[in-house]
C-alpha cells in the first residue's frame, strides 16, 4: 500500500492550507458562490442516485443530468429534521415514490401492516417509529407522533416519581384553572 504524499498535496492544492476564515471569504466571492453551487449540485446528484439505487433503479454509464427546481435541490441537500404532518402523509413523502412492498423489508415489517399504518388504520408505537425512521434514514423525532409519545412518556415519568405534582395538576384541571 502506497503512503499518501501530504506535503505534495499541500503544494499542488493550496486550498488544503486554508483556514475557516479564508474559506468563508472565498465563498463570499463570485467564484466561491459558483463553487458552492457546484458542490450543492453534486450533493443533490449523489443523494438522488442513492435514492434511485435504493428503489431498485440502477443505471449504467454516466450519471444523468438532473433537472430539479431550486426547492427540490434544497429539500434534498438540506432535509427537514422534522415534520408536522401526520404519520401517513409524512411517510408517503419519505417513501418518495417507493411502494410499501419495497420499503417494508428494510424496517422489517410485513407489507400489509405497513400499508395499514400508511392508510391511517393503525398507529405505530414508539418502537415501530424508531425502526421505520432507521430504515428511512431519519431521526425518529421526524415524526410528530414520536415527539408526542416521547413527551407523554416524560410527563408520565415525572408524575410517577413526584406524585404530589400530579395531584396538584389534577386538582387544578378539575376546578378549571387550565
Amino acid at each position: 500500500m502506497a503512503k499518501a504524499d501530504f506535503e505534495g498535496a499541500k503544494a499542488r492544492f493550496p486550498s488544503t492550507q486554508m483556514g475557516e476564515q479564508e474559506w468563508v471569504a472565498f465563498f463570499d466571492t463570485p467564484a466561491g458562490q459558483h463553487a458552492m453551487g457546484r458542490i450543492i449540485g453534486d450533493i443533490y446528484d449523489v443523494v438522488k442516485a442513492e435514492e434511485e439505487k435504493a428503489a431498485g433503479l440502477q443505471r449504467m454509464g454516466r450519471r444523468p443530468r438532473r433537472d430539479g427546481s431550486l426547492e427540490d435541490v434544497f429539500a434534498t441537500v438540506f432535509p427537514q429534521s422534522y415534520t408536522m404532518d401526520p404519520f401517513p402523509e409524512a411517510m408517503m413523502k419519505l417513501l418518495a415514490g417507493r411502494s410499501a412492498r419495497q420499503f417494508a423489508p428494510r424496517v422489517p415489517v410485513h407489507q400489509t401492516h405497513l400499508s395499514r399504518m400508511l392508510r391511517g388504520d393503525q398507529t405505530p408505537d414508539m418502537q415501530m417509529l424508531e425502526r421505520i425512521a432507521s430504515a428511512a434514514k431519519v431521526h425518529p423525532s421526524y415524526f410528530v407522533e414520536y415527539r408526542a409519545m416521547f413527551v407523554s412518556k416524560l410527563i408520565e415519568k415525572v408524575l410517577t416519581q413526584r406524585p404530589n405534582i400530579g395531584v396538584k395538576a389534577y386538582k387544578d384541571i378539575k376546578v378549571g384553572r387550565y
